[in-house]
Formats: structure tokens, sequence, C-alpha cells
């Protein structure tokens, strides 16, 4: 983190008093190239078990763009959201 200084050399501080301040990584973790590695290696894991299991199906971790495909990606609604949905509540 790097504080972000004055004309004089000190750091500025917000209407609320607060740091101001410029984030740079210091690690890669939020990186997309290392995202793509760990969902990579994350479809070769399952795609190991289900083979282990026989079973058929294949997992991939591409977009459906990168996989060349021309479908449009469904919306997962958990079961808390399903229930307000059905009670009227527009969530």
């Amino acid at each position: 983190m790097e504080y972000a200084p004055d004309e004089n050399g000190k750091s500025m501080r917000d209407e609320e008093g607060k740091y101001i301040f410029n984030s740079r990584p210091t690690t890669e973790w939020g990186s997309p190239e290392l995202l793509n590695h760990w969902r990579e290696r994350w479809a070769q894991m399952v795609n190991e078990e289900f083979e282990k299991r026989g079973i058929a199906e294949r997992v991939d971790h591409r977009s459906y763009v990168d996989q060349g495909l021309d479908l449009i990606p469904q919306v997962h609604e958990g079961a808390a959201v399903q229930k307000m949905e059905a009670r009227g509540i527009v969530t």
C-alpha cells in the first residue's frame, strides 16, 4: 500500500479523515492468469475423478465464448432467493 502524498510529502486524508492511498498488488493472487490456472487445474482434477468413477461427463473451465459455443450462461439462484420470489418478494 502506498499513501498519497500532498505537495509537502505528507500523507493526505479524505473528507472523513481517512488516509488516501494507492493500492499496489504485492502478489499475483488477483491476476486473471492465476485464476485461469486454478480453474484449469480444478477442471483437470474433477475430470480425473470422473474418469476413475466411470462418469462420462467432463468439466471445461473455459467460458462458453472461449469454447466457441453460442450459449447464454444460466443464472443460478439459491433456495432462499427462490422462496422469496415464490412469496412475491422481488430480489
